[in-house]
């Protein structure tokens, strides 16, 4: 087993030497190691620049192999270059920063890693205050993703005074003996080397770490720090195998002296990931089980009780243990604020990562304590819980979040909790928390209509003018039937500078319900987003057919714009959530969104490309307005056939119009099948008549033969035997005497 990793824990600060730089010849040598990192290495190397110019240093790049730029880069900032034959042993390469250093010091950083500001590095030094340490830690901050949303903080003791026996260790992972005193400044440096574009990316990257760490095992397999970083490894891709070596790790960490508080913190560590590999594997029990033993009263409370306390009260909160999840969740935040003040243990931040350390952590749980709290009966506690969360954070604007905001709400009565969380997300200005709790709230809205009320009158209070805001009032209004005070609303969210959002798709019903000409507010609204509007009308207002075909009735638009938004509306009531009332109302809605497409096109489109040899350049819905407005010019023609035609090339164009398409021409064939079945009465009854003319003629019975002829005529004016037997019965028309009756 190699030896303990925690040097010196007498706290005797080992100077050597005389001068400004105590025997060296600069205060400070940063080592580079890296293979093609062009992408970030200037960023890295420009972070330090104020560094090296305000601290007498050196920087030594060593190059691993780079085919890019890399090189190239480096050279813009320092002279002294190694280039290093790859060996599969980061060790190795860092070594080769340390024979060389001139420094007093040695600092280290990756290539993939940059500071915002290395103010507090350099008052380390230039102050003095540098003299009174071993070695410094910075905070490396490791992001999961490349929006910088997610991430998690470690002190890294990457600045150390050199001493003859100091080296690096470990193949991968590589790192120093810990030589205290430490300073723990508060620079923190970005390092995005964890986030990845792909997940064969990161699987790749963890293969060629296992593969390195199993080979550092066989060498020593009770060396701790590498059983910890495979046991991280493997963490949430097999939680079985991670528990092993954390196990192993736990054995291990057992052999060294009972008070070395390197032992003391890797068996946290390990304890620590075989709690989460039982969370991970749902054995919530279990793990509330085991937990006692981790926390015996003889340790001293450390930064690692934050960690058993979070996953102790995710735990609970899973097996709906409410009690003890709300007894862990306090104790979670108490711990919380001992770590704020310094007064609990941190240097186990030296050797792992915490992810329950930071305001992200303690504000899911003071959610999920609050969570529990309801659960309990204790409203106002919950309250309370609500009063201390952290805006700021995402897990504020994450569902569980919301959740809590709303079921709050509705336990305790006190709408104004949705209100104090929107108004907080409002005032951090950061549309990705505000949209969430508005979708949130939509939801919450539309599924729980007998609490509409309660919310919107909670938000008619709220003394801001937002458009959210003014929508609330604008429903609240509309439901009580207070016309002058939605007029009112509306027309403030018309003054607002801003376009309107999807969420004020109530405004736009309103406008229709209320049969306002929509000319004034189509400005408002984005035509990318009317489909959106019509969907969420569709789905909130189950009168919105009813809406539509009375607000038809009453206006009619030429701007292509008005024209869209109705063909959007008229397109949702027929394809959307709407319920069809009848088969006459749904015939018309078809109808009705034929009518204003075609008109849209025939408005937006020039008249060149609206012909059947050029239409085939437009969208497709396009095409189907363009194949619909020619089947109703058709119908209103008289050509059946041509409309048909019509009709069937829009469906061609535009699958999507399938089911109305189809009822229209059911309907059109149904109607044709009518037609020729009342043709064929009439010819039949026709036949008749004229036989029984016949007949008559055939008696010398003129008189009464005339009286059906007349009859006759009036219903076949042009037919050839009618004409006949007026002639036979002299009932002709007189011209002389119809040109009499005629005005003069």
């Amino acid at each position: 087993m190699k030896a303990i990793p925690i040097k010196d824990s007498r706290k005797k600060v080992r100077l050597q030497g005389s001068g400004l730089f105590h025997g060296h010849k600069l205060r400070l040598t940063i080592g580079i190691i890296a293979k093609d990192e062009e992408k970030t290495l200037g960023k890295c190397l420009s972070s330090l620049k104020p560094l090296m110019d305000a601290v007498p240093s050196e920087l030594i790049f060593t190059d691993t192999g780079s085919t890019d730029r890399t090189v190239e880069i480096a050279k813009r900032y320092t002279d002294h270059i190694i280039n290093f034959k790859w060996c599969d042993d980061f060790s190795a390469a860092r070594n080769t920063g340390i024979d060389a250093a001139q420094g007093e010091w040695f600092m280290f950083i990756d290539a993939d890693e940059w500071f915002d500001d290395v103010t507090p590095i350099i008052d380390f030094f230039n102050s003095g205050e540098c003299d009174n340490y071993n070695m410094a830690a910075y905070i490396l901050r490791n992001y999961n993703d490349f929006q910088g949303k997610n991430y998690s903080d470690h002190y890294a003791e990457r600045v150390v005074r050199l001493q003859p026996e100091i080296r690096f260790h470990n193949i991968v992972h590589e790192g120093l003996p810990i030589y205290t005193p430490v300073k723990m400044l508060s620079a923190f440096a970005h390092h995005y080397g964890y986030a990845y574009n792909t997940k064969e990316e990161e699987e790749k990257h963890d293969r060629r770490n296992l593969e390195l760490l199993k080979k550092e095992l066989k060498k020593d397999p009770d060396d701790l720090k590498a059983l910890a970083q495979v046991s991280l490894n493997l963490i949430g891709s097999n939680d079985a195998k991670a528990a092993d070596y954390a196990r192993r790790g736990i054995l291990a960490a057992q052999k060294l002296p009972e008070r070395d508080r390197c032992a003391f913190h890797y068996n946290a560590r390990f304890e620590y990931i075989c709690f989460k590999a039982l969370y991970n594997r749902g054995q919530y029990a279990e793990l509330i089980d085991e937990l006692p033993k981790a926390l015996k009263e003889e340790n001293e409370p450390g930064v690692f009780h934050l960690e058993f306390y979070w996953l102790a009260e995710m735990s609970a909160y899973m097996l709906k243990d409410y009690a003890k999840a709300a007894a862990y969740g306090g104790k979670y935040l108490k711990m919380y604020k001992l770590y704020e003040k310094g007064e609990i243990d941190r240097s186990g931040l030296l050797l792992a990562d915490f992810h329950s350390n930071n305001e992200e952590s303690r504000t899911s749980a003071i959610i999920l304590d609050g969570m529990a709290l309801l659960e309990l009966g204790r409203t106002d506690e919950a309250a309370a819980c609500a009063a201390k969360i952290n805006f700021s954070t995402k897990s504020a604007a994450g569902v569980d979040s919301l959740k809590f905001c709303f079921e709050l709400a509705e336990k305790s009565g006190d709408w104004s909790v949705p209100v104090m969380y929107y108004n907080r997300f409002r005032k951090l200005d950061d549309e990705g928390r505000i949209k969430p709790f508005i979708n949130y709230a939509e939801y919450y809205y539309y599924n729980y209509p007998k609490k509409r009320a309660q919310y919107l009158a909670a938000f008619a209070k709220n003394n801001s003018g937002d458009g959210y805001t003014l929508l609330c009032r604008l429903r609240l209004a509309a439901k009580r039937g207070d016309s002058r005070q939605a007029d009112a609303q509306l027309s403030a969210l018309k003054q607002q500078k801003a376009m309107w959002g999807v969420d004020e798709f109530d405004a736009l019903y309103y406008i229709l319900k209320s049969r306002k000409n929509l000319m004034q507010y189509i400005s408002k609204i984005e035509a990318d987003d009317m489909a959106v509007y019509a969907g969420k009308i569709a789905k909130m207002h189950g009168d919105f057919p009813s809406v539509m075909l009375d607000y038809a009735d009453a206006f009619s638009f030429e701007n292509p714009k008005a024209l869209f938004c109705m063909s959007c509306c008229f397109k949702m009531c027929i394809t959307g959530g709407s319920k069809r009332r009848d088969k006459k109302e749904y015939g018309r809605l078809v109808q009705a969104y034929m009518e204003s497409m075609a008109r849209c096109v025939h408005g937006a489109f020039r008249p060149e490309i609206l012909s059947h040899s050029a239409v085939g350049s437009l969208p497709r819905e396009c095409r189907f307005g363009y194949y619909a407005g020619e089947a109703i010019k058709a119908k209103r023609q008289g050509d059946g056939a041509g409309c048909i035609r019509d009709l069937r090339l829009g469906l061609k164009a535009y699958p999507a119009m399938k089911e109305p398409v189809e009822f229209i021409l059911r309907k059109f064939e149904a109607e044709a099948k009518s037609s020729e079945a009342k043709a064929r009465e009439f010819r039949e009854l026709g036949a008749q008549v004229k036989k029984n003319i016949e007949l008559l003629i055939a008696k010398g019975d003129l008189k009464q033969a005339g009286i059906y002829t007349a009859q006759l005529a009036r219903l076949m004016p042009d037919d050839v035997d009618v004409r006949r037997y007026q002639k036979i019965t002299h009932t002709e028309p007189d011209m002389r005497e119809l040109a009499a009756r005629l005005p003069q």
